[in-house]
């Protein structure tokens, strides 16, 4: 944890000389927008075992939890809801074992900062999931709401880097008329799908 804090500079926020105020996060919605966290993790829960997520928005089911009804689904350990501290989103996904829709990326952000507007609090958001669409300037339709929407509240939203690193999940060239190229694909056994996206 200590690693993790100092690589991401959370403690020159918290301590120094010239922040003399000390930011540690307190009365800040955290959102995750993902595929889910159990919510009867001790992580996600005070001290007398209540819950600390606010809402959890399940995509999938189109139901929406609050807080007493996560703590039920708690008391009874009947339900597997899956949520973090905040206001969570279980994306849905577009097709078996596929990612989620632009559109519910969407969505989902909409519900976070609305109900961050509701609470009248602060909001971090986590986009746990990733891909590869687009063309990376800027300028998508994702890219242009993920924009607008960080500007119409006290917002940040953070989205994973991914898990590729240096590997190159892009390809290039040019193609003249009257001419044929060959682009190879590397995938893996375990893939269950495969999305191609052709940008000029």
């Amino acid at each position: 944890l200590q690693a993790g804090k100092a690589a991401s500079c959370i403690n020159a926020v918290q301590q120094g000389m010239n922040n003399p105020f000390g930011l540690f996060g307190k009365g800040t919605i955290v959102a995750v927008i993902d595929t889910g966290i159990r919510a009867e993790s001790m992580e996600f829960r005070n001290a007398d075992g209540s819950t600390r997520i606010l809402n959890i928005w399940d995509q999938t089911t189109g139901t929406e939890y609050d807080r007493s009804q996560i703590d039920e689904a708690l008391q009874n350990e009947t339900k597997d809801t899956a949520g973090i501290p905040g206001a969570d989103v279980k994306l849905g996904l577009a097709a078996k074992n596929g990612f989620p829709r632009t559109t519910q990326l969407m969505e989902a952000l909409d519900y976070v900062v609305r109900k961050a507007i509701d609470y009248g609090k602060p909001l971090a958001v986590n986009i746990s999931f990733g891909n590869n669409y687009g063309d990376h300037t800027g300028s998508s339709l994702l890219e242009n709401f993920i924009n607008d929407i960080a500007d119409s509240w006290k917002c940040s939203i953070c989205i994973g880097s991914g898990n590729e690193g240096l590997g190159a999940v892009h390809t290039g060239g040019t193609l003249t008329e009257d001419t044929e190229e060959t682009v190879e694909l590397a995938v893996s056994s375990y893939e269950t799908g495969l999305s191609i996206q052709i940008w000029k």
